[in-house]
């Protein structure tokens, strides 16, 4: 009986994950982004050059705060960002500075905007699955509706729906091209964010 029970919820289980379509995975992603406890590494184009890398550690407590750290390159190393309810505080102990901006200015605002820009302007699908940081992703093709905006191809985890890698096809080489990149991903229950401004 509890073998039957257990097949049973298993199908269920299968059949709405089948029914969870690219844009349901977009759309979640984006509605965890501040309630998603993390700790991931990630890696992304430095002044918009892709091959020069800044890669930062991310720490986020799922309860409104966030700190970033930059690990490389070794100019920026120890650079870091904390996002509070109130403030985006950015540490720089190279040059001994601090710059304090209201947080309102810039978390995560018009979600819903974003969302109906993304399901007017992108046909999505999903794709071939890769992982990333060794992790199985929901694998999804962005190509655009209009002629003369980039085809692109995100990556986002399984289980948490966090975006763990970002590409965007160049056509001129015919490859893709990183934008955003996780080499490690950890998304236990709670994580414990440093907030102080101590370096």
């Amino acid at each position: 009986m509890k073998s039957l029970l257990a097949l049973i919820l298993l199908l269920v289980s299968c059949d709405s994950f089948a029914k969870e379509s690219p844009l349901d995975v977009v759309y979640k992603s984006l509605d965890v982004r501040r309630s998603l406890p993390f700790v991931v590494i990630h890696s992304s184009p430095l002044d918009g050059n892709i091959n020069n890398r800044l890669v930062m550690k991310w720490e986020q407590d799922g309860k409104g705060n966030t700190r970033s750290t930059v690990i490389s390159p070794l100019s920026m190393q120890g650079t870091t960002s904390i996002i509070d309810s109130k403030y985006l505080t950015t540490i720089f102990p190279d040059r001994k500075r601090i710059i304090q901006i209201p947080a309102k200015n810039i978390l995560f605002r018009d979600l819903e905007l974003r969302k109906e820009l993304i399901s007017l302007n992108y046909s999505l699908s999903f794709t071939k699955e890769i992982k990333v940081a060794s992790r199985r992703t929901f694998t999804i093709i962005a190509k655009a509706k209009e002629k003369g905006i980039l085809t692109r191809r995100y990556a986002y985890d399984k289980s948490a729906y966090h975006l763990l890698r970002h590409e965007v096809f160049n056509p001129k080489i015919k490859k893709y091209e990183l934008i955003l990149d996780t080499f490690s991903a950890d998304f236990p229950p709670t994580v414990t964010v440093d907030t102080s401004l101590g370096t």
